[in-house]
């Protein structure tokens, strides 16, 4: 993987101020909104918790979202290993590799696009038994908008090779000024793609339907299809977080630990372990490009047109 560029990009649009790091993994580091964060950093995180240890914020998973449940699978002809000494692979606590591969090198690189938007690109190789053996190109738009921040990721082929596309965002979401079991959720109509103990998909699926409710004391790791895309929120008595996918995210994860004070409403191309089954998984072929999109949408009580949730 190569890239070439500066390290950061601030961004401010009005009431909005972000921050887009670069390196290992593309991160939104920081999102305040009337100078409040809405955001927990990776310090701030349990390492168990956080991307690769150490990153938060809004961060990019690639090239897969999620946990893979063995450590090789083969897709479209191409073969995939990840031995225990892969270099830039993170284990869960059952040793299953998660949140995609760390950007080895320089990493990404991050260029501002005016002031309020920022790009970046990363090249990988992709070569056949390693851990992703695919080779493509991306390149991500992150934007400050009148209502919050869009993210668009596009992925596209660099040979005759067509890739999956397993992406994903990670946001440590949190509302400031107000304790966790206060906050409210509010949830689609959807299928909640049910589970094993090692958060694996069991090949079951639920129906649920919309919901607005105290967060409490629930936790969920939870993963749900959406079809059509609709947006999820997270609101107290002063803001609502509205994520909106906008594009090729069929699958959102939900995460939210009771030990911690974040919620994260994960916009997924895929769903979890897809690469091993080759089910749910679009792709960028040769000339063809896959593009991901959605929405952050910060909405304060009292805006013109606010709602709560939904």
């Amino acid at each position: 993987m190569s890239a070439t560029g500066a390290a950061t990009a601030a961004l401010r649009r009005g009431a909005l101020a972000a921050v887009v790091r670069g390196g290992p993994v593309l991160e939104v580091t920081s999102l305040t909104h009337d100078g409040a964060e809405l955001l927990v950093p990776g310090h701030e995180l349990p390492a168990p918790f956080a991307v690769h240890g150490d990153h938060g914020g809004i961060a990019f998973l690639h090239p897969w979202a999620n946990r893979l449940g063995a450590d090789a699978y083969a897709l479209a002809g191409r073969r995939a290993a990840l031995p225990p000494d892969a270099p830039g692979v993170t284990r869960d606590d059952g040793g299953r590799p998660i949140h995609g591969l760390r950007a080895p090198g320089p990493g990404w690189a991050v260029d501002a696009d005016g002031p309020a938007g920022a790009r970046a690109r990363l090249e990988h190789p992709g070569e056949d038994g390693s851990p992703f053996p695919f080779p493509h190109a991306v390149e991500v738009a992150v934007t400050l908008t009148d209502s919050g921040l869009e993210a668009t990721a596009r992925v596209a082929a660099t040979t005759d090779v067509p890739v999956p596309v397993a992406v994903g965002w990670h946001p440590y979401l949190r509302l400031p000024g107000a304790a966790r079991r206060d906050w409210r959720l509010g949830a689609p109509p959807r299928r909640h793609l049910l589970a094993g103990p090692d958060g694996l998909p069991d090949g079951h699926e639920r129906d649920e339907g919309a919901e607005d409710a105290p967060l409490a004391a629930r936790a969920f790791d939870d993963g749900y299809r959406v079809d059509p895309p609709a947006p999820w929120t997270l609101s107290d008595g002063h803001r609502t977080l509205r994520v909106r996918p906008l594009a090729g995210f069929p699958v959102v994860q939900l995460f939210a630990p009771t030990s911690a004070d974040v919620v994260s409403i994960e916009p997924m191309a895929a769903p979890v372990d897809a690469l091993r089954h080759g089910t749910g998984i679009g792709w960028a072929r040769p000339g063809a490009p896959f593009a991901v999109a959605f929405a952050l949408d910060v909405e304060a009580r009292g805006a013109p047109g606010y709602r709560c949730c939904g």
